[in-house]
């Protein structure tokens, strides 16, 4: 067979690869309007590694994995868990965190069947995550804060307490000279040694400050104009293109399988 031959069998056939690519077409469309749409909305959190200045390599390399591990924990069961809770979510939604590459960007996006709960879902979890930021350097222990505050706590009850013991030294009489000179060198050595501990204190304090405002969001979720999925017009070219794909198959099916010569060139042939 030549071409001509080919375009024959189809005009003789044109119903059936008409009929099959509108059926075709039609259950495109039909499945289309059946599936639930899905919205995704997006938001962008800044994860500031090198707030303290020019990293060396290994220091690059920790804040690579506090980045990425802030990227594992958004999308992680249990702040999944926490979300649907706190929004009081019945469907759960898709949620897929992912770290911009050569920058300290994560971007989580959330898939929902609601284009406004869809936004609200991820500037939620970047919210919960921001809170959760301190955890990313302490690993959910006590941090040096606490021990430190601790400690500050326990120093200044002991000073006190030795400036009390110092003040009824100075008050004896007769003055025991010997005993106020002993107390008052033990109580500058604890005052010293407080003004150390509080300074430590303090500047562990201001690293907590700045650790809390380490993760912030540079670009909020807003609800999408229009679904992700299904996409109506990708699904209806499939459609087209594989009922016009079968529709041919099956017009050559049917025609090697038809036993009536339509043409001089088969005439002869079976003559």
């Amino acid at each position: 067979m030549d071409i001509k031959d080919y375009f024959n069998v189809l005009w003789r056939r044109k119903w059936i690869v008409i009929l099959t690519t509108a059926a075709a077409l039609v259950v495109a469309i039909v499945g289309t309007r059946i599936v639930k749409p899905t919205y995704e909305a997006s938001t962008t959190l800044r994860v500031a590694t090198s707030a303290g200045g020019t990293l060396g390599a290994t220091a690059a390399n920790v804040a690579n994995q506090l980045v990425n591990t802030a990227a594992q924990i958004a999308a992680s069961r249990p702040m999944l868990d926490q979300l649907m809770t706190r929004l009081n979510l019945k469907n759960e939604p898709g949620i897929a965190s992912t770290v911009i590459p050569q920058t300290e960007l994560i971007k989580i996006t959330v898939s929902y069947s609601d284009p406004r709960t869809a936004a609200k879902i991820a500037n939620t979890l970047g919210e919960m995550l921001i809170a959760r930021s301190n955890e990313l350097y302490t690993g959910g222990n006590i941090s040096s804060l606490d021990v430190l505050g601790t400690q500050v706590a326990q120093y200044k009850a002991d000073l006190d307490q030795t400036r009390a013991a110092y003040g009824i030294l100075v008050a004896l009489t007769p003055p025991a000279p010997d005993r106020v000179a002993a107390a008052l060198d033990a109580l500058q050595l604890k005052d010293r040694n407080y003004e150390a501990l509080l300074s430590q204190y303090n500047n562990a304090l201001l690293q907590q400050q700045v650790r809390s405002n380490m993760i912030t969001v540079v670009e909020a979720a807003v609800p999408p104009d229009s679904p992700t999925a299904p996409q109506a017009t990708y699904n209806y070219l499939i459609g087209l293109v594989l009922g016009l794909f079968f529709g041919i198959v099956l017009a050559f099916l049917v025609e090697s399988f038809d036993p009536t010569l339509y043409t001089t060139r088969q005439v002869e042939k079976v003559a």
